[in-house]
């Protein structure tokens, strides 16, 4: 999990290379971690519920070309 102040990676490059590279790896990362985040709300709440053997599992619904990552990103927040 990335704390506040973490340093999430390094990287090497002229600056016009990095700036443009720069909005697309923000944008994965915002939506990875919304993912994530969401995910572990309703996880939290489910496990709340005593004996409760519902498991949150995500869809197959996803954006052309980011179902891997939306996938990787349930997981982390703690779906299945």
């Amino acid at each position: 999990m990335v704390q506040k102040g973490d340093i999430v990676t390094n990287i090497n490059g002229s600056s016009q290379s990095i700036l443009t590279a720069e909005r697309l790896a923000l944008n994965l990362m915002q939506r990875m971690s919304g993912i994530a985040t969401q995910t572990h709300k309703m996880v939290s709440k489910i496990r709340a519920v005593l004996n409760s053997r519902t498991r949150l599992l995500d869809t197959r619904k996803t954006v052309p070309g980011l179902r891997v990552i939306d996938k990787l990103a349930v997981v982390d927040g703690g779906g299945n």
